[in-house]
């Protein structure tokens, strides 16, 4: 396909066995059209067996296509240029949707950006602010998340240049140490910077401007028409970008557009659980949109979520307002003895918890969408560290459903002049099971004082007999840099200049939860 610069793009078609019209179904992606996202989605054969003609194109730069690989940078020009050649191909019926999942999932909003006109999107697990939902968390950098993902495409470009040396010294560099004295990123990085972007990113840590250039909600503001767009987001209480799914959905849903959204209890991948195809899913959404042909059932409830913890779908027509508060108190050892409480009256004393941060040992990420194995993973060890503060509640007299976001609105004080909070909400079986439900993460510098941790959205219900926990360290490695307390770059400051931190947390602190009934 050639764009109106003269680059061209590689592209894969496959068409139905049955003769035409039919409408055309796109994935634009810069992993290679063979992979076709089967990573996650049925292969594109399946989708064409159903009646549509598959589009799966090389974004600029990458598999087949010629030009030089700037991630986001260009999707929006090339991604309408894109959807106006595929519309006209022969064959078609004139009716284009835009699918996919992740980079795939961006590309789609990027196109509506560029001013692209489609009759249907189906984004899954995608980021809506580049900087708040793809790259940073609480203003950190998301390092495990970053580093991964750079060497892929690094990877990729070495597999694409035939540099096989290249490509096994980026595999290889994804191995880091907590030990090492070297910086957080790898030495490829910046020797290779024509192979990956990772380099550039850090570098623009702080410049709102370049991450806003290259995400879709600032971009798609400036084409207000394409927010009308029907839009099937989807997205998992485990995925990295789950509140860029729900930020995307909030926003077409606003601009009356048919917008739905469906969350389930799936990592960014593998998916698995909650007995529901994500293909079926999209394929009934482009067969009511594009084909007039519904082959599902048609719910017209605007959210579909799952409960994490009853393992059953729920259905609403909007997030709940209703919050849920509890008070952060102690006697001052809630991380020494894991002694805090988590209470409903915010009528007890003032005090003072403290805890240290060691980089030599720093406390590590587990589960949910921070590691593998992702989800509610069993933590009950770690808030046994002595640089974990353990803030528990009693047992609920009667199941509460939390449905949404949380928030930790907190007075905290540190010697150093840069640390980093994470904190981490679990449930507490009576057995004395801890496992996680949500987490939210914070990066801090002096002055401090007043300091807020959005906890992400989460679903699930609290049954009678159970806890709620919440857990405060001052780091989760190696899903974020060790901080070093330094006020310097954490991702680049080398490992014999880090510095344990003494962080204390003011008594009693609120913990508002989101509920439904």
């Amino acid at each position: 396909m050639p764009l109106p610069d003269g680059t061209r793009l590689a592209t894969r078609i496959w068409r139905p066995a049955e003769e035409g019209p039919h409408p055309v179904l796109m994935m634009r992606q810069p992993y290679g059209r063979e992979i076709a996202s089967t990573i996650t989605l049925a292969h594109p054969s399946w989708y064409a067996q159903r009646g549509y003609i598959v589009v799966v194109q090389d974004v600029r730069g990458t598999g087949g296509s010629e030009g030089d690989f700037d991630p986001f940078a260009t999707e929006s020009e090339d991604g309408a240029a894109a959807v106006a050649w595929a519309r006209m191909l022969p064959g078609a019926s004139g009716k284009i949707g835009l699918y996919g999942f992740s980079y795939q999932g961006m590309t789609q909003h990027l196109a509506l950006a560029g001013g692209a006109r489609v009759d249907a999107i189906a984004p899954i697990m995608s980021a809506w602010d580049l900087w708040d939902h793809f790259v940073a968390e609480g203003g950190a950098f998301r390092l495990d998340w970053n580093v991964g993902w750079a060497m892929q495409l690094g990877a990729n470009a070495a597999r694409r240049a035939g540099d096989g040396e290249s490509f096994a010294d980026f595999v290889r560099s994804t191995e880091r140490g907590i030990g090492d004295a070297r910086p957080a990123l790898p030495d490829i990085a910046l020797a290779r910077r024509e192979a990956t972007h990772l380099a550039d990113w850090v570098e623009a840590i702080g410049d709102r401007e370049y991450w806003a250039a290259r995400s879709p909600s600032r971009l798609i503001s400036d084409n207000s028409d394409a927010l009308t767009t029907p839009a099937l987001h989807v997205g998992g209480w485990f995925d990295t970008f789950l509140e860029g799914t729900i930020a995307a959905h909030a926003a077409f849903a606003a601009a009356g557009a048919p917008a739905r959204l469906v969350i389930g209890p799936w990592a960014h991948s593998p998916w698995q659980g909650g007995e529901l195809s994500v293909d079926m899913l999209v394929a009934d959404w482009f067969d009511r949109l594009l084909a007039g042909t519904p082959r599902g059932a048609d719910n017209a409830s605007e959210m579909r979520l799952w409960d994490l913890t009853r393992k059953e779908w729920r259905h609403l027509d909007s997030w709940p307002e209703t919050s849920l508060p509890f008070w952060l108190t102690g006697d001052g050892l809630a991380a020494a003895f894991s002694n805090g409480l988590l209470l409903r009256s915010p009528d007890h004393a003032d005090g003072i918890e403290t805890f240290v941060h060691d980089p030599w040992r720093p406390v590590p990420a587990r589960g949910h969408h921070l590691t593998a194995p992702y989800g509610m993973a069993e933590r009950s060890d770690l808030d046994a560290r002595a640089d974990v503060a353990v803030f528990t509640s009693q047992p609920q007299t009667e199941p509460v459903r939390l449905t949404g976001a949380g928030r930790l609105e907190l007075h905290v004080e540190s010697d150093a002049p840069s640390f980093d909070l994470h904190a981490v909400l679990s449930i507490v079986d009576p057995a004395g099971s801890a496992r996680t439900l949500t987490v939210g993460h914070q990066r801090c510098a002096r002055p401090v004082g007043r300091q807020e941790i959005r906890l992400r959205p989460v679903c699930a219900t609290i049954e009678r007999g159970m806890r709620l926990r919440l857990s405060l360290s001052g780091a989760a490695w190696p899903a974020f840099a060790v901080n070093p307390g330094t006020g310097a770059l954490p991702e680049t400051t080398a490992g014999h200049l880090r510095r344990p931190i003494t962080i204390s947390i003011s008594t009693p602190a609120k913990l508002d939860l989101g509920v439904s009934r």
